[in-house]
């Protein structure tokens, strides 16, 4: 995550995944426990309750920088998570029990930190997807304004679509939209249709400030600009041969295995084509 800069803030920093409970870290430590003031945002889920602060701690690299969550409403239990982040802005997942619900409900925040002394956390309201997996979905920054989060729904999770087509859930100047995404590959009498149709996301990397990569650590890589109208896919499966079905139990827990980022190099317009892009799998 990159910072707003100036003053004494690193000028980019590694986040812990899990944030921090400060009312149950007070019960534990006479010492308080908070974020910067500076970083503070507060919002309220998509219900409008409970309420939330939420603040961080920066530190420069190789220490991991610490998010602080303080809830408005005393007696309930909640765990925030760092969802994804892209440049200065922030997407968390919080999970608590609600009374009204048999299940423990989930809603995500945004934050940013472009404006450090006043910044802003959003409630995502009309959210036409509740059950939003996060694993598959990204969030992108592009200049001072533009911000989106990026769903990909694929036949794996959807049976009703045909291979070749993608959902995308898209958050973008503050509305929701669901949209059909065709998914462009080479196929070349390989049988993509069949290796798309058993795709799951592992994880979600931002490409620059355009495009956004879903990696299936056993298929691929999906590149797409979650900001175009009519957004496409490009398909670019591994040089590996993916397992026969989308048996989770044949995983094999590859996320233990591989791990990914991806770099882009431009060309003369500036922006990155899908050959220049590198993927890194460990």
């Amino acid at each position: 995550m990159a910072t707003a800069g100036g003053g004494s803030y690193p000028r980019w920093v590694m986040l812990e995944h899990k944030g921090h409970n400060v009312r149950s870290l007070r019960k534990h430590s006479a010492a308080g426990y908070t974020g910067d003031p500076k970083t503070a945002a507060s919002a309220c889920t998509f219900s409008g309750c409970p309420c939330v602060r939420v603040s961080f701690c920066l530190e420069p690299p190789p220490a991991a920088s610490r998010m602080f969550f303080d809830l408005e409403q005393k007696d309930l239990d909640a765990s925030m998570f760092v969802a994804a982040a892209h440049g200065d802005s922030v997407l968390i997942k919080m999970e608590y029990y609600d009374e009204h619900n048999a299940d423990d409900a989930l809603d995500c925040l945004i934050t940013s930190s472009t404006t450090p002394a006043t910044p802003r956390g959003r409630r995502q309201q009309d959210e036409p997807n509740p059950d939003m997996d996060v694993r598959a979905t990204g969030i992108l920054r592009r200049g001072d304004d533009e911000l989106v989060v990026a769903e990909l729904i694929t036949k794996g999770s959807d049976d009703d679509m045909p291979p070749n087509e993608a959902k995308l859930l898209l958050l973008r100047s503050g509305e929701w939209s669901l949209k059909r995404a065709p998914i462009i590959h080479r196929d070349d009498g390989g049988g993509k249709g069949a290796e798309l149709s058993a795709w799951e996301t592992d994880k979600v990397v931002p490409v620059g400030d355009r495009r956004l990569c879903w990696v299936d650590l056993h298929r691929g890589i999906m590149l797409c600009n979650p900001f175009d109208e009519s957004p496409r896919l490009q398909y670019v499966s591994l040089p590996v041969e993916p397992p026969k079905s989308f048996d989770d139990g044949r995983r094999d827990s590859p996320a233990t295995k591989r791990s990914v980022c991806a770099a882009a190099t431009t060309t003369g317009g500036g922006h990155a084509d899908a050959r220049e892009i590198i993927l890194l799998l460990t």
